[in-house]
């Protein structure tokens, strides 16, 4: 079956539908793309909807893009056409020419964001009449592109619950997931760490070696001073990231003595804040990169001990499973990330939980991590607990993981301070954890589950069902053709269906689609 990838999407940017693309490419479908990067982000896109000069700006960018698409879309018609055209991320506007330019072809939006929300979320809409205009007019961006689509692509249950009723039965919900290249990244950081384990005489340490006494030892000496636990952090520093929120533990983490080394990546809407609120001592040391390019930042990210993933207090910050959460496990970190339900239910033990907004968590997260620095990263890695678990007290906080008054209040009523910079007063280690043994196996499938090939599962089963049906309605339509009823009956021939083994195969060049049998 032939997919069209189409569209002004950039996958350097938003990996996303690159991942949609590779997963059905390995499930043996036929992809070509017919792609014009706008090198336009999400602010600006949303930005433009609700600025008069930016409209312009964007309308200029998206017309000059269109003339392109126009034409190298024209070697897709008729009998070289595609079974289905996947309109990649930020697609919109996409979605409308698509239509346009294969009427008769079923249309597949990757709707990972709805622009209203996104707009809220970051903002951009401000207040009184016009922000409230603006926001409907969003909607109405929103409402246009689900209605060309005939299958739309969400990345959450609590995204598809923001589709509205007309567009409810065509959605298919596909986790982000991860590029290939993030899961190279990660398998070659852990060849390097095994052979720097044999040139010391080492034999690469597994979770179950790293119990016994012996291996105890070794993660006792692997938390010298001079081997800090490495983090790393990447993204645009929007409001749904929550970066301020990894300021602030930072800087409790400076005031407890821990030393760990942070890099983070990137630039933004939050940077400014998140720079002001950064320690300035001498055991959190945090390195700034304003820009990695996208083909090194996977083994850039996989250098690293934890991987930090969102933070944010949003209503959208609560809905989403985000890039990074995904890429850092393909990567082979650790990951510390909110917890918020779509995360908990898709990453299940496969990273670590704090409360959204809680400092103080996110510290104790970091600081149990920096004591524990096993040689071997696995044994931090994806640990299989029960879905109802509550996770947000295992680091010594109360049972609720909230602090009353500026004072938290551990298991034994014992309360500690938090001064206005963000520090704590009479601070204690984090309570020990005691968390069952890595299965390695079950680790490993939470990684793979994570592959484009597992992820677009659901993707490719409604594009069958688009491509089975629109075959029926060829057939059907071809039964019905008026001027060939006409003709028959010129001829004299009483009948006109044909037995099953008589009909000729239908699709692109006479393809039928995967799984159909003429």
């Amino acid at each position: 079956m032939r997919i069209l990838g189409f569209g002004t999407y950039d996958v350097r940017s938003h990996p996303r539908v690159g991942v949609l693309l590779e997963g059905l490419r390995e499930r043996g479908f036929a992809v070509r793309e017919v792609d014009e990067p706008l090198g336009v982000g999400t602010a600006q896109r949303v930005k433009s909807l609700t600025n008069p000069a930016s409209a312009l700006r964007f309308a200029a960018a998206v017309a000059g893009k269109w003339v392109r698409l126009i034409r190298r879309a024209s070697a897709y018609r008729g009998k070289n056409g595609p079974d289905a055209v996947l309109v990649g991320y930020l697609g919109h506007f996409d979605v409308l020419l698509a239509r346009v330019l294969f009427p008769r072809t079923p249309i597949v939006l990757d709707h990972l964001i709805f622009a209203s929300d996104t707009a809220k979320d970051r903002g951009l809409l401000g207040g009184g009449v016009g922000g409230r205009l603006a926001c409907r007019l969003l909607e109405g961006v929103d409402r246009a592109a689900l209605a060309a689509a005939d299958v739309v692509v969400l990345d959450t249950d609590d995204h598809r619950a923001l589709l509205p009723a007309r567009a409810k039965g065509k959605e298919a919900v596909v986790p982000v997931g991860a590029p290939k290249r993030w899961f190279d990244a990660g398998d070659r950081a852990r060849r390097v760490r095994d052979e720097a384990r044999r040139a010391e005489g080492e034999a690469p340490e597994s979770a179950e070696s790293a119990r016994t006494p012996e291996g105890e030892a070794r993660k006792a000496g692997n938390e010298r001073a001079d081997n800090p636990l490495s983090v790393v952090f990447f993204g645009l520093f929007t409001p749904l990231q929550g970066a301020p929120t990894i300021a602030r533990a930072l800087a409790i983490l400076e005031g407890r003595g821990v030393r760990i080394d942070v890099t983070l990546i990137g630039d933004g809407q939050d940077a400014e804040a998140v720079r002001d609120a950064l320690p300035s001592g001498e055991n959190v040391r945090v390195s700034w990169i304003d820009w990695v390019d996208s083909e090194d930042l996977p083994d850039v990210v996989a250098a690293h001990d934890v991987c930090l993933g969102i933070f944010g207090t949003s209503g959208k910050a609560r809905r989403v499973v985000p890039n990074k959460v995904y890429q850092g496990i393909a990567a082979g970190c650790v990951v510390v990330t909110s917890d918020t339900p779509p995360q908990r239910r898709i990453l299940g033990g496969g990273a670590r939980f704090v409360e959204p907004g809680d400092a103080l968590a996110l510290a104790d997260a970091l600081q149990a991590l920096a004591q524990e620095r096993p040689r071997d990263r696995e044994r931090s890695r994806a640990r299989r607990r029960p879905e109802d678990e509550v996770s947000r007290g295992q680091f010594g906080r109360d049972g609720a993981g909230h602090s009353v008054d500026g004072v938290e209040r551990s298991d034994d009523g014992v309360g500690r301070s938090d001064d206005g910079a963000g520090h704590s007063g009479d601070v204690r280690a984090p309570a020990d954890q005691t968390e069952p043994a890595l299965n390695e196996s079950e680790a490993a499938e939470i990684r793979e589950s994570f592959r484009a090939v597992r992820v677009t599962d659901s993707l490719a089963r409604a594009i069958l069902r688009l491509g089975r049906r629109r075959m029926r309605n060829e057939r059907e339509g071809e039964r019905l053709d008026p001027k060939r009823v006409l003709a028959e009956r010129k001829r004299g021939i009483s009948g006109l269906k044909r037995t099953r083994s008589q009909r000729p195969a239908r699709g692109n060049g006479g393809l039928s689609c995967p799984g159909e049998r003429e």
